[in-house]
Protein backbone atom coordinates (compact mmCIF):
# COMPACT_ATOMS: atom_id res chain seq x y z
CA UNK A 1 0.00 0.00 0.00
CA UNK A 2 2.86 2.38 0.75
CA UNK A 3 4.29 1.67 -2.69
CA UNK A 4 1.09 2.81 -4.43
CA UNK A 5 0.91 5.93 -2.29
CA UNK A 6 4.50 6.85 -3.13
CA UNK A 7 3.90 6.37 -6.85
CA UNK A 8 0.72 8.44 -6.68
CA UNK A 9 2.52 11.27 -4.90
CA UNK A 10 5.35 11.21 -7.44
CA UNK A 11 2.91 11.35 -10.36
CA UNK A 12 1.00 14.24 -8.77
CA UNK A 13 4.26 16.10 -8.15
CA UNK A 14 5.33 15.68 -11.78
CA UNK A 15 1.92 16.83 -13.01
CA UNK A 16 2.11 19.88 -10.76
CA UNK A 17 5.61 20.75 -11.95
CA UNK A 18 4.72 20.41 -15.62
CA UNK A 19 1.68 22.64 -15.20
CA UNK A 20 3.77 25.29 -13.45
CA UNK A 21 6.48 25.17 -16.14
CA UNK A 22 4.25 26.87 -18.71
CA UNK A 23 5.19 30.32 -19.89
CA UNK A 24 3.05 33.08 -18.42
CA UNK A 25 0.63 34.82 -20.73
CA UNK A 26 1.31 38.48 -21.43
CA UNK A 27 -0.87 41.03 -23.17
CA UNK A 28 1.56 41.34 -26.11
CA UNK A 29 0.87 37.83 -27.50
CA UNK A 30 -0.46 38.02 -31.04
CA UNK A 31 -2.90 35.12 -31.41
CA UNK A 32 -3.65 35.78 -35.07
CA UNK A 33 -0.10 35.43 -36.38
CA UNK A 34 0.80 32.35 -34.36
CA UNK A 35 4.06 33.83 -33.16
CA UNK A 36 6.62 31.90 -31.12
CA UNK A 37 4.97 33.11 -27.95
CA UNK A 38 1.81 31.09 -28.58
CA UNK A 39 0.45 28.83 -25.86
CA UNK A 40 2.09 25.37 -25.84
CA UNK A 41 -0.21 22.35 -26.15
CA UNK A 42 2.36 19.56 -26.27
CA UNK A 43 2.27 18.86 -22.52
CA UNK A 44 -1.38 17.84 -22.55
CA UNK A 45 -0.95 15.73 -25.66
CA UNK A 46 1.97 13.94 -24.03
CA UNK A 47 -0.17 12.94 -21.03
CA UNK A 48 -3.01 11.81 -23.29
CA UNK A 49 -0.63 9.61 -25.29
CA UNK A 50 0.91 8.18 -22.12
CA UNK A 51 -2.53 7.35 -20.76
CA UNK A 52 -3.59 5.74 -24.03
CA UNK A 53 -0.40 3.66 -24.11
CA UNK A 54 -0.91 2.50 -20.52
CA UNK A 55 -4.52 1.56 -21.30
CA UNK A 56 -3.42 -0.37 -24.39
CA UNK A 57 -0.76 -2.27 -22.45
CA UNK A 58 -3.28 -3.18 -19.76
CA UNK A 59 -5.77 -4.45 -22.34
CA UNK A 60 -3.05 -6.49 -24.06
CA UNK A 61 -1.95 -8.10 -20.78
CA UNK A 62 -5.54 -8.87 -19.82
CA UNK A 63 -6.14 -10.51 -23.20
CA UNK A 64 -2.99 -12.65 -22.88
CA UNK A 65 -4.01 -13.71 -19.37
CA UNK A 66 -7.51 -14.62 -20.55
CA UNK A 67 -6.12 -16.70 -23.42
CA UNK A 68 -3.73 -18.53 -21.10
CA UNK A 69 -6.54 -19.37 -18.67
CA UNK A 70 -8.76 -20.53 -21.52
CA UNK A 71 -6.01 -22.77 -22.94
CA UNK A 72 -5.38 -24.30 -19.53
CA UNK A 73 -9.09 -24.94 -19.10
CA UNK A 74 -9.26 -26.59 -22.54
CA UNK A 75 -6.32 -28.89 -21.62
CA UNK A 76 -8.11 -30.01 -18.48
CA UNK A 77 -11.24 -30.89 -20.41
CA UNK A 78 -9.34 -33.18 -22.82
Amino acid sequence: MKHKTLITLCVLFVLYQTSMAQKSFDDDIDDETGSEESAPIDGGILWLLAGAAAYGIKKHRDKEETLAIQQEHDKRLK
